[in-house]
């Protein structure tokens, strides 16, 4: 199955904010998940995420965000693909 049975996750995020008009975020995700009750093998998958935002106020009429998210996932499983000729 390619449910976990174990599970850990980590997620944080933090904001700094020194003036009223700017502020700049920031976050973090972990994830590692695994399914070892298989008979034939195991499960394994890996989940690494990191972003960015940077929030401007030029106006009260214009407001700008920019940001920027990357994820990393491995998945570690045996995997069988039948080939059938007929």
């Amino acid at each position: 199955s390619s449910m976990p049975t174990d599970e850990l996750r980590f997620r944080s995020q933090a904001t700094w904010s020194p003036k009223a008009k700017w502020a700049l975020s920031g976050n973090a995700r972990y994830r590692d998940a695994e399914n070892d009750e298989l008979d034939w093998s195991q499960w394994e998958r890996n989940t690494t995420g990191f972003g960015a935002n940077l929030w401007y106020a030029a106006s009260p009429e214009y407001q700008f965000t920019l940001g920027i998210d990357s994820q990393k996932q491995e998945t570690d499983a045996v995997a069988i693909v039948p080939v059938m000729d007929g």
